[in-house]
Parts: C-alpha cells; structure tokens; sequence
C-alpha cells in the first residue's frame, strides 16, 4: 500500500500546533519533525557541511505527515492553509508555509523510522526505546518505555514530552494514583506505571490515539493502565494523584477548570505543551481557579508547569 506524504516548511513556533492539527483534525497516521537547529548541532561539524547537504536542511522547521492514499490532495492543501492563517492570529510565526506531496510505499516509511528512530536516554531514571531495538541502559536501574513508532502519536523525544517526563521523575518519590490527559502515545501514563503508580488512567478524544496507546501498553506489559476516549476530563469519576497533561495552552486551559474535581488533597498537575508567549495567559486562569506554579521548566521556547491548588 501507498501512503500519501505531505512535507510542511514551516517555523519551529507552529511545531506544536500543526502537529496537534495533522493527527486529530486530520488524521495523520504519522508525523516527522526535522529542525534546522537540531541538524546541525547533530552534524560532527558544520564546516563539514556541503554546500548540497546544506540545501537539503529546512530553513527552520520541516514537517512531514502520512496519509492513507485515499486521502484527498486538495483537502490536506486547503486545511492546511486555513490552519496557517488561523495561527497567525495567535501572533505565532509559520514560516515559509510550503506545502508538497507525494507517495510512498508503507513498507519504506517503516524502514525510514528504523533507520533515523532509536533509543533516547534522555534522563536518570527514563529512557524511550524503538520496540525494534534492544534496550541499552546507561545506568542498572533506569526504566525503559517501548513505543512503536510507526504509530507516531508521540516518540518521547520532542521537548514538551521531555518536560513531562522529567516533572512526573521529580513528582514520583512514592506511589501515586495518575490520570494522563489527552494521552497520545500512552508515553506518560506508560512512563507513570513504571515509576510505581498503583492506577493510571489514560484518555484522548482521538480514536487513533487510543488505538496507538494500546500497542505501547501491550508492549511495556502495564496493566494497571486504564484507557477512556473522551475530551479532557468529561465523564471521568473519581480523583487522582497527579493529573498530567501535554497539549497546547488552548486545550490546557479548558482543562483548568476540571482540575479541583479530580484531584486529590496535597495532589499535583504537570502541564506541558506551552508556549512561552502563551503563559501570561495561561498563569491568568491558573490564578482565576486558584492554583499557583511550584515548579517551572523551560527548554527553548517550550515551558512546563507543576501546580497545585491554593488551599484556604
């Protein structure tokens, strides 16, 4: 089978969104990110660098999004469109706004994810492993998280996940009851589970999203994880240790609201996704319901948050 591929030039600032965009509004099977930056701080050198080489390097961002081969061209092209003016409303910056297409065979794009995809041990304690690969860890006791990647709702090496994670490392002292908002890959519940939690919950309103969840459980043998479709916090019972969520500031800030219902006494959130031109905006309806931030992390523009309530 063919998959239709579409490749975005776009900024670095509408990384987050478009990604968001691709998987859920339009139903990408799959998503690679390229960034300049990254390239060539990965280069052994960038003297070392042709001229030809260079060119191939995006400007800035490089998105590339799968498609099943029915998809329509025109639809992806006018979408896409719409979104980049959508975005610009939010002051963030799109760049060179290329769009192209093409096709390829479904047994290449496995093999491309072989190829460039393997094993992050990216902190202490955690590290994300390809199921293809056999885990090597830097120290006796750090933790895997198998993922597969081909269903690409989240590999564990974009910065915001890197963020949650590293909160959830430093939250997790003792056992902890946790709920994964807006779950993805099932990286972060899968993550929680493995540093001890006794329950974790994990939704999404995305049915593809629950689907790639359920492989990467099954491949981390972590049963003690729940899987609910659902948007946000709607129809979840119950309260919980620790709330976790890693989306963009607008779907974490109707989430804000839902928190005191299903949090604990003495209980935490991380929120991870934000935008640093987002956070006055965000730290303002933390404040509204009455949480306030413990602990901020920031890698390039990308910020993450531990909250708690603010008790009387």
């Amino acid at each position: 089978m063919s998959l239709l591929v579409v490749t975005i030039e776009t900024s670095h600032e509408a990384e987050e969104a478009l990604t968001e965009f691709l998987k859920t509004d339009l139903g990408a099977l799959g998503i690679e990110s390229r960034s300049r930056t990254e390239l060539l701080k990965k280069s052994d050198a960038k003297a070392d660098l042709t001229e030809n080489a260079l060119k191939k390097i995006p400007e800035d961002l490089e998105l590339t999004a799968y498609f099943s081969p029915k998809t329509r061209v025109e639809t992806i092209d006018d979408a896409l469109k719409a979104k980049f003016e959508q975005l610009k409303t939010f002051h963030l910056r799109t760049g060179s706004q290329r769009i192209k297409t093409s096709f390829l065979a479904d047994q290449d794009w496995q093999l491309n994810w072989e190829k460039y995809y393997h094993q992050n041990l990216f902190s202490r304690h955690l590290a994300t492993v390809p199921k293809w690969e056999t885990f090597r860890p830097a120290f006796p006791d750090q933790i895997s998280i198998k993922l597969n990647p081909k269903l690409s709702f989240g590999t564990g090496d974009h910065v915001t996940t890197q963020l949650a994670l590293l909160l959830l490392e430093k939250t997790m002292s003792k056992p902890l009851t946790v709920i994964d908002v807006g779950t993805g890959s099932g990286i972060l519940a899968i993550a929680a589970a493995k540093l001890g939690a006794p329950k974790v919950m994990a939704t999404d309103v995305a049915e593809e999203a629950i689907r790639a969840s359920h492989e990467n459980i099954r491949l981390n043998q972590v049963s003690q994880i729940e899987l609910k479709k659902t948007s946000l916090l709607d129809d979840i019972e119950g309260k919980f240790d620790l709330v976790m969520a890693n989306m963009l500031a607008e779907f974490l800030i109707p989430l804000i609201p839902q928190l005191h219902d299903h949090l604990n006494e003495q209980g935490h959130v991380i929120l991870s996704g934000i935008d640093q031109k987002q956070l006055p905006r965000l730290e303002s309806v933390l404040k509204k319901h009455h949480f306030m931030v413990e602990l901020m992390m920031k890698q390039s523009h990308w910020i993450a948050l531990l909250i708690t309530p603010v008790h009387d």
